[in-house]
């Protein structure tokens, strides 16, 4: 009778049956020794790292590894190894001896060959001392499969050499598997999921003889296949989505692992699928495609810290990549050969560095920038966002178009208008009389005032230079300056700049006011905005204010037109009696001279100009948060105090700290600024208040930038609001607000939960008779002004007086913007590129950066096959000769790890390492068989798949006497079938797929799950990363997608034994703890995946709790229950069930874990009841188990 077996906390506790005991391979050491099977191991655990490859550690001068080093004399005419004379063989004498002193190997290793092993080597010598070269470095051939007394049980080749071997042992094959273990068996193989009932009960209903091969055939040919496949291949490539190092940032190159999934699932040969992934972007006209798939080269863990040493980590990078392609493709362990020749395996430091130069030849920062997509990186559109870029280029084309049309009446009716501005403005400007001027610099020009008010330089022409000019300034109000750089006939080409070409460079304009008295303090100006009216390329005026003085304003005269520029200050100034105005020039950008050659200074101080270019004041932002939200749509709805009364004095209880309103001088209108930082920012609900003051009621047109929900009060009233975040971030919300004269409040509510947030207020007066202070600038100078000012002034015109144009324009300026987000928000994936001129790479001395020895040239170990003919020396070269025929080790290392994914253990356990410290397979001529096969299929990886599934070996009940248990409880010798635990992936994903709650959605970007708070930061740089889970289905998804941080891995994946992915792992551990038994009871993702297991029984098993309990049982297992297990379930129902009817609180507390809700209209103790039952099962040793 089967029998459940069951842990449970209270209940009892979950027992993963698990056979984790460590085993030698099972081998006949009967009849002739062999040197692959029973010498070479002694020596090289024994003797190798004194008498091996590494000359700089071999002593002696005595080596062990290769057969002429043992056969070569020694000193006084002794030889070790004599062939056929074992008494004359001094290694049997210095492995006998009994004198400490010349016994091998020496008392200090703590190493003794034990009698059997001095027995083989005995053997071997008498024997002829036969050296055959290290089975992994030979070329496999396809062995002939042995006959066997059992005919009638082989279903194909591989069942004969299994045969073969269990005969010589004395054993017998396992019967076959039922039915339904084979479905279960083979669905988990194959796609990492149960079977449904549905599938269960039609493969056990088709009786044609080849009802195996046609499930089998069918779970390959699932999406789900290249999902399950997919996992196995990122962890040797040590996918991640972060870049590991440092503050171990997020890494976008998720593109890589669809690459992965869809390869697999289209079976691309192994040999094109090796090519691709190390040289897809070194092939002839690669595709998108192909350099995606070089994602595996970006794949390591790289550094943005700022104190790294670039030298250090570009080896670091590149000894990671040449370990891990060691590992992935060839099975050996190259690390000890990036500082010394290997110990074991006959690998020369100078064959490690000749790899390490293919590695070395990349075109890639060393700094990652902590940017999720250092270069090179490639940009994937998905087809609907290159459909609606192409209609967003062509909506705005049209409408700039439209725009730019002329409007006979329109344009009329603007010119008197412009006109009218002007005539009413213009006498607002006043030329400034220039006191002292002079050159900062002791080489620089001579400043001289003129008639008209201007300043003429001459003299001396420094590369760069700086003009220091006070000015008189009337006792009132200053709104702006206006610099005018003017023509002369003492300058070049009678333009308005000293240099020879005409043009000037301005790199920074200052200016202070300075009181009178000789205490006085001078005061800075400080100006929001400033307006040119001509510059050339990219630098425009804005950039005298950045404060670079690499960068400024380039511009020359032009048709008789002297360019000008107008700097509007952030609120007008007072200016005292008996104040003076000090103007700094600085032309500091190059060293071509490029001062200007004269110029005039002026002040807007007309009352007229000064309040046109001052419609409103605006007080700065004040900000209150983060404030707790609990969620998106929790914190939105939430009223807040703020929303009925702002006390800017009060203090709030925040999400880590108490918090206040604080002053945001630097949240300046207009610009962009980054409200929370994505690394460092703490999310929540942010509250902004400002005071607004306008001399009489005036409209506002208001362009606002709020990730990602927010509300707007002005004057206390709810004026908009938006609850959904906008689908593209960066793509404003235009709305018209009108202000009362005097005094306004405006209160934003800003709630955020994920990721950077910024945020925008682009405010600008608006209606008929309102005038923009940029606007109002222009006009004061330019009664029909021309170029870019032009468009501005015709564009802010038609806006105010004609509605359609406003429509139109704010549409143009929305589909900018959704451009430009749609732009950002394109996937990336990191790709390969090589450099276009090779780079020197040097042997490194014991491995260190900073000691660099001989030259090297790109190559590859001389124990394996050489470079193939003709083909380039860089990566495509070396996947080329990874793939080659004669290659020796890729077949055999790919089909060992298929056969692991389906037995627990591959033919050669030590996946990762062939080399000789290696075990050796277990099955040498099915290796072979295997390897041979795999290449004659044309690296077909679903053809090997299918002959394992479909053979008798596979197909063997897992089930076996103690006594063969004990003699082999690896399953090495393969006298049954397969059984073991799940994979942590396979664990999650098995719940959630009983459970209902699986999302079966192919490829895209990471998610982030339920997982426990505060682990992101305990690791993070200073604290700030923290983990946000997503919401919705995103929670739900296949653990494949699940966001990996390699400093803080998933930690349900972790405890059950899912790698880091800091470095390449080819074999999991697979261990037992009681670690592992709580996470499956408890952790949320298990807790709901009971919830809703218990729903589906509840529902789909109708009203008898027998076949609710059996409907439940075959969910999991795909068997039904025996009566005996009914019946064990039956009393543990009702007994939880008295428990919750008992308990309602406990019974709210179980059903309230996680998201998942229940439908309505169930008993709350019934449902926990069954939740009970249902995560009972769930934890079933045969649940967790593939058997």
């Amino acid at each position: 009778m089967r029998r459940i077996g069951l842990i449970l906390a209270g209940l009892g506790a979950t027992v993963l049956a698990l056979t984790t005991a460590r085993a030698a391979t099972p081998a006949a050491r009967s009849g002739a020794v062999d040197f692959n099977r029973d010498i070479r191991p002694i020596l090289s655990d024994n003797c190798f790292a004194c008498h091996g490859p590494d000359e700089r550690a071999r002593k002696a001068g005595l080596r062990l590894d290769i057969k002429s080093g043992a056969l070569q004399p020694l000193k006084g005419g002794r030889q070790a190894v004599v062939p056929g004379e074992p008494a004359r063989s001094t290694l049997l004498a210095r492995v006998t001896t009994t004198d400490p002193d010349d016994v091998m190997p020496p008392p200090k290793t703590d190493k003794q060959l034990t009698p059997e092993q001095i027995q083989r080597l005995k053997d071997w010598i008498a024997a002829g001392a036969d050296w055959p070269e290290h089975w992994a470095f030979v070329r496999p051939q396809t062995p002939t499969p042995p006959a066997v007394k059992n005919t009638r049980w082989p279903r194909n080749d591989i069942d004969r050499f299994v045969l073969r071997r269990l005969e010589q042992e004395g054993l017998r094959p396992a019967p076959e598997a039922d039915r339904t273990t084979l479905a279960r068996r083979a669905a988990l193989d194959l796609t990492g999921l149960p079977p449904t009932i549905e599938e269960v009960d039609a493969f056990l209903a088709d009786k044609r003889p080849d009802a195996h091969e046609r499930l089998v055939d069918r779970l390959l040919s699932s999406p789900r296949y290249g999902e399950h496949m997919a996992r196995y291949w990122l962890d040797a490539v040590r996918y991640a989505d972060s870049h590991g190092y440092h503050i171990d940032a997020q890494r976008d190159i998720w593109a890589y692992r669809e690459w992965v999934i869809r390869a697999f699932n289209a079976n691309k040969p192994f040999n094109q699928f090796t090519i691709e992934q190390l040289a897809g972007d070194l092939l002839p006209n690669p595709t998108t495609d192909q350099k995606v798939a070089t994602g595996y080269i970006r794949s390591n863990m790289s550094t943005g810290e700022g104190g790294a040493i670039e030298a250090e980590y570009a080896a670091k990078y590149a000894f990671d990549r040449v370990e891990t392609t060691g590992t992935t493709w060839m099975g050996l362990t190259l690390t000890c050969a990036r500082c010394h020749t290997h110990k074991y395996d006959p690998i020369t430091q100078r064959e490690y560095y000749g790899l390490f130069a293919i590695f070395n030849q990349l075109d890639e920062p060393v700094m990652d920038g902590n940017k999720p997509n250092p270069d090179p990186f490639l940009k994937l559109p998905s087809p609907e966002q290159t459909e609606r870029l192409a209609w967003l280029k062509e909506q705005i084309a049209q409408a700039r178009k439209q725009i730019e049309s002329p409007a006979a009446g329109l344009d009329t009716r603007q010119q008197t208008w412009a006109k009218t501005w002007n005539e009413r403005l213009a006498d607002g400007w006043r030329a400034l009389v220039p006191g002292a001027a002079k050159s900062a610099k002791p080489d620089g020009a001579n400043l001289t005032a003129l008639g008209d008010h201007s300043v003429l330089a001459g003299g001396a022409r420094p590369e760069t230079d700086v003009y220091e000019v006070t000015y008189k300034l009337a006792a009132d109000s200053l709104a702006a300056l206006r610099l005018e750089a003017l023509p002369h006939e003492s300058l070049p080409g009678l333009g308005c700049a000293r240099a020879e070409d005409g043009r000037f460079q301005l790199s920074e304009l200052e200016a202070e006011l300075v009181p009178p008295g000789p205490e006085a303090k001078p005061q800075k100006l400080t100006f929001a905005q400033t307006l040119a009216d001509r510059h050339e390329g990219e630098h425009d005026v804005a950039r005298v204010l950045d404060g670079k003085p690499e960068t400024g304003w380039l511009a020359a005269a032009a048709d008789g037109a002297a360019p000008q520029a107008l700097f509007l200050l952030a609120q007008p100034v007072t200016v005292p009696a008996d104040a003076a105005l000090r103007v700094r020039l600085r032309f500091e950008t190059g060293k071509e001279s490029r001062a200007i050659g004269r110029f005039r200074v002026s002040a807007a101080q007309g009352a007229a100009l000064v309040a046109a270019l001052n419609p409103v004041r605006f007080e700065p932002w004040r900000v209150l948060g983060p404030l707790k939200s609990g969620g998106l749509a929790a914190g939105f709805t939430q009223v807040f105090e703020p929303e009925t009364r702002v006390d800017l004095t009060k203090r709030y209880a925040g999400v880590r700290e108490e918090v206040g309103w604080q002053e945001r001088g630097d949240l300046g209108d207009g610009g962009t600024h980054l409200l929370v930082n994505e690394l460092h920012g703490v999310h929540g609900v942010y509250y902004l208040f400002r005071r607004v003051h306008v001399p009489a009621p005036t409209g506002l047109d208001v362009a606002l930038r709020a990730d990602d929900v927010f509300k707007v009060w002005v004057n206390d009233r709810l004026v908009i609001e938006r609850g959904t975040p906008e689908p593209y971030p960066g793509v404003r919300t235009r709305f018209r607000v009108s202000l009362a004269a005097g005094e306004n409040r405006i209160l934003l509510k800003l709630v955020n939960h994920q990721g950077a947030k910024h945020f925008a207020f682009s405010p600008a007066v608006a209606g008929r008779d309102a005038l923009a202070p940029d606007v109002a600038a222009v006009l004061s100078v330019a009664a029909q002004p021309a170029g870019d000012w032009g468009t501005w002034v015709r564009d802010w015109y038609r806006r105010q007086h004609a509605p359609e144009f406003r429509d139109l324009m704010d549409k143009l300026a929305g589909w900018r913007e959704e451009e430009a987000a749609i732009d950002a928000a394109i996937p990336t994936t990191l790709i390969a590129k090589e450099l276009t001129q090779p780079r020197e790479t040097r042997l490194l001395n014991r491995g260190e950066y900073d000691q660099p020895g001989e030259l090297v040239s790109p190559g590859v170990p001389a124990i394996l096959p050489p470079w193939p003919a003709g083909a380039p020396t860089n990566r495509l070269g070396l996947a080329q000769w990874l793939v080659s025929e004669e290659h020796p080790l890729t077949a055999r290392v790919t089909v060992n790890r298929i056969w692991q994914q389906h037995f627990g253990v591959g033919l050669v356990k030590t996946t990762e390492d062939f080399g000789v410290q290696g075990e050796r397979p277990s099955h040498p001529e099915l290796l072979d068989w295997l390897a041979t096969e795999f290449i004659r299929s044309g690296w077909d990886v679903k053809h090997i798949q299918r002959l394992i599934l479909t053979s008798a070996t596979y197909r063997q009940s897992g089930r076996a006497p103690a006594d063969l248990f004990a003699r082999d409880p690896e399953n090495r010798l393969l006298a049954r079938g397969p059984r073991f635990r799940l994979d942590a992936e396979a664990v999650r994903d098995a719940a959630l797929f009983v459970g209902g709650l699986l999302v079966d959605q192919l490829g895209g970007r990471s998610v982030k799950p339920y997982e426990p708070p505060g682990l992101w930061e305990a690791v993070s740089f200073n604290n700030s990363q923290k983990y946000v889970p997503d919401e919705g289905e995103a929670r739900y998804r296949r653990s494949l997608y699940t966001y990996w941080k390699r400093q803080s891995p998933p930690p349900n994946m972790l405890i059950l034994d899912a790698p880091t992915r800091e470095y390449c792992v080819v074999r999991r551990p697979r261990t037992n703890t009681p670690l592992q038994a709580l996470v499956l009871l408890n952790d949320p993702h298990f807790v709901e995946a009971s919830r809703a297991l218990a729903q589906r029984m509840l529902v789909e098993g109708g009203a008898d709790t027998e076949q609710r309990l059996v409907r439940g049982f075959r969910l999991a297992t795909a068997r039904r229950p025996a009566r005996a297990e009914v019946q064990v379930l039956r009393e543990v129902l009702r007994a939880q069930l008295a428990v919750y009817r008992a308990d309602p609180a406990a019974a709210a507390a179980l059903l309230g874990v996680g998201d998942f809700k229940a439908r309505e209209g169930f008993d709350p103790a019934e449902l926990a009841a069954w939740t009970t039952i249902a995560n009972l099962i769930l934890n079933l040793d045969e649940t967790l188990t593939k058997g």
